[in-house]
């Protein structure tokens, strides 16, 4: 029976065959490069080129670590062999990407005038509302799937023009290790490898959104706003985990644990009052009955406002408002004379009963 390590040896010799024929497949478009056909893919393929070699350095370190010191000399060979053909096959891509730059960089200086040529790329480039990333680890899972489907992967767009769309994304603690970086279409694949190197780390994600998703402030008092926050952030931080792999769809338990935690007791009172008769209950009807609770406290607050903003009845100057005249219940004839007598007048509180009372 194979042991831990063989096991692991075999399943790294697999992955470093799977990279092998990625590379292949760069190969075979190089070899069968036509400019016209071709030029608007060299982008791409530069770009998985970059991560089968990334994928090989990785997978080779280890078999070369847990194979026996006999096929140490092979194993060098055989990186030796494939760093050597990579740097065949980027050094073509590059020198086809750089010609197509070259050409359109010469178009635009063209048309430029008194501006520098960094301002007139950012002057002719499309509007576009890009996603923002300023280094929230919370939120670079949703800014690198909308960037690679805005940008990145639009072919429509030259390689300067998506350096330029990836620096105007960044923000704040993000941006500050680019601020330096030249507009040239070399730079994009480097930057953007840089980028993803720094954020893309699959294991650093997990333990940060984690942490998130236990450090969101709880809510101290029933709150629209307040509510409506904590639903969005955690939505994201649990999102987040689902697209890094993470099993959410089994931990309607613990999910329910961590949300229902942030609650204010208003809220979690109304929670166990409406899931009262139930035995179990989901994440999502738990996420369901908090947007429901948003659009209820919303709506109260605009009826409250909309109250505090009526008019308010002003008295007329001079006006003494009516005292309500008490019902008095009916007595006998003796009993009714001997109280009026001495009782007071219910109107003007003199002594002299209501039937004589001038005001009354």
């Amino acid at each position: 029976m194979a042991s831990k390590a063989e096991k692991k040896l075999a399943a790294d010799l697999l992955t470093r065959r799977r990279a092998c024929a990625e590379r292949d497949v760069v190969e075979k478009f190089v070899a069968d490069f036509t400019y016209e056909r071709d030029c608007c893919q060299v982008a791409v393929r530069l770009e998985a080129l970059n991560k089968c070699n990334e994928l090989f350095m990785n997978v080779q370190n280890d078999i070369e670590m847990g194979d026996s010191e006999e096929r140490f000399e092979a194993h060098l060979e055989f990186r030796a062999d494939f760093e050597d053909r990579f740097c065949r096959a980027k050094g073509f891509l590059l020198s086809k990407l750089e010609s197509r730059e070259h050409l359109l960089s010469s178009t635009i200086m063209h048309a430029s005038t008194s501006h520098s040529m960094s301002s007139s790329f950012h002057h002719r480039l499309p509007k576009i509302d890009l996603p923002k990333f300023s280094g929230d680890e919370s939120r670079w899972i949703s800014f690198r799937d909308n960037f690679i489907s805005m940008i990145h992967c639009n072919e429509d767009i030259p390689i300067v023009n998506k350096l330029q769309y990836l620096l105007q994304s960044l923000e704040g603690e993000a941006r500050k290790p680019f601020e330096s970086v030249d507009i040239q279409a070399d730079n994009y694949a480097s930057t953007w490898d840089a980028l993803k190197k720094r954020y893309d780390n699959k294991r650093f994600l997990r333990k940060e959104l984690f942490r998130g998703l236990y450090n969101l402030p709880p809510i101290q008092h029933e709150s629209a706003q307040d509510l409506n926050t904590l639903v969005d952030d955690f939505q994201r931080h649990v999102k987040a985990l689902g697209k890094l792999g993470e099993p959410i769809d089994h931990w309607d338990t613990p999910l329910i644990f961590i949300l229902t935690n942030k609650l204010d007791s208003a809220t979690i009172r109304a929670w166990e009052q409406d899931t009262r008769q139930k035995d179990e209950v989901k994440y999502d009807e738990l996420i369901e009955f908090l947007i429901h609770q948003v659009r209820m406290l919303k709506s109260v607050d605009s009826d409250l406002q909309h109250r505090s903003s009526l008019p308010t009845v002003s008295k007329v100057a001079g006006q003494i408002p009516k005292r309500p005249v008490p019902i008095r219940s009916v007595v006998n004839t003796a009993t009714s004379e001997t109280q009026s007598s001495t009782s007071s007048c219910h109107c003007c509180f003199r002594t002299h009963p209501l039937y004589q009372c001038p005001a009354f």
